[in-house]
Parts: structure tokens; C-alpha cells; sequence
């Protein structure tokens, strides 16, 4: 079962975050606080603070694209009623995907990863993801490992 949840502030209740856990909602709000502290530069992590209060909104039974676009329907009801919401972006891309291809950056974007080899895309990926466990970017991890650049086909043949 999904529980769909609100963030709030007693500072500032009109500005809240909602989003959606199978998880406990303690245990939600402890890996909020986790990402606001590892990752500083996303918008959530900005607002995110100590005095933030996890509350239930409703549980929800379905698939995982249901449960995405039901919270974004409680979105904007939150937005209808005057609060200001922190995730406003949630869900475009479930509902428009052809629309958002364009606003999602190469490395996420479908059409331009079914186009690259798969074994360049694990390389890519091993790469990242042991850059992110030492706290570097793919290119200093490189440099540092002196890992060299992929000799391989980079793209699939058409």
C-alpha cells in the first residue's frame, strides 16, 4: 500500500511537499533529512529543514503510475487552495511524454539512451556510479583511477 503524504512547516504552513512512501512515515521523513544533507542543491533539500512534520494525506492501492498521478492530482489541489508547492514539476512527464523528452536532460532522456551501445551505457554507469561513492565527478574519478576513454562502438548499428 502507498501512503501519500505532505511535508509542512509550522513557520510557513501555506508551503508544503507531497509526496509518496511505501515506507513508515518516520522512516520517510529520516531519508528526507538524509538527502537534504547529501544533496544540497535540489529545491526540496533547500526548503527541507528539522522543523519540517510529515502528515498523512490518504493511502492509495494501485500501480505505481496511478499512485504518480493521483499525488500530483493532490498537487494541484494544494495549488487551487493557495499553498504554495514545493514539487510542482511532478508527473509531466507520465502524463505528456512526448512533450517532456525535450525538457529532460541526454542522460535521462529515453530516445537518446535506446540509441547507445549497452556496453558503453554499464561503462558510463559503472563509472558514475563509483564517482558518487567517493564523492567525484565521472572525470575526476577517471583521472584519479587513470581509467581510459571507451575504445568500443559507442552507438547500436542501424
Amino acid at each position: 500500500m502507498i501512503k501519500i503524504y505532505k511535508l509542512t512547516k509550522t513557520s510557513n504552513p501555506m508551503t508544503v511537499y507531497i509526496g509518496q512512501t511505501e515506507q513508515t512515515l518516520n522512516s520517510r521523513l529520516c531519508l528526507h533529512a538524509r538527502t537534504a544533507k547529501y544533496k544540497p542543491h535540489i529545491k526540496l533539500s533547500q526548503w527541507f529543514d528539522n522543523t519540517c512534520q510529515i502528515v498523512w494525506i490518504q493511502d492509495f492501492i494501485g500501480d505505481e503510475i496511478s499512485a504518480n498521478i493521483r499525488e500530483m492530482e493532490i498537487v494541484h489541489e494544494y495549488i487551487a487552495n493557495g499553498y504554495e508547492v514545493v514539487n510542482t514539476k511532478l508527473g509531466e512527464y507520465i502524463l505528456d511524454p512526448v512533450g517532456c523528452r525535450k525538457k529532460l536532460g541526454k542522460k535521462h532522456n529515453p530516445i537518446t539512451n535506446a540509441n547507445k551501445n549497452s556496453d558503453y551505457n554499464n561503462w558510463c554507469s559503472r563509472i558514475c556510479r563509483d564517482a558518487k561513492k567517493e564523492g567525484l565527478n565521472s572525470k575526476k574519478n577517471r583521472e584519479k583511477y587513470n581509467i581510459p576513454d571507451y575504445s568500443g562502438q559507442k552507438k547500436k548499428n542501424r
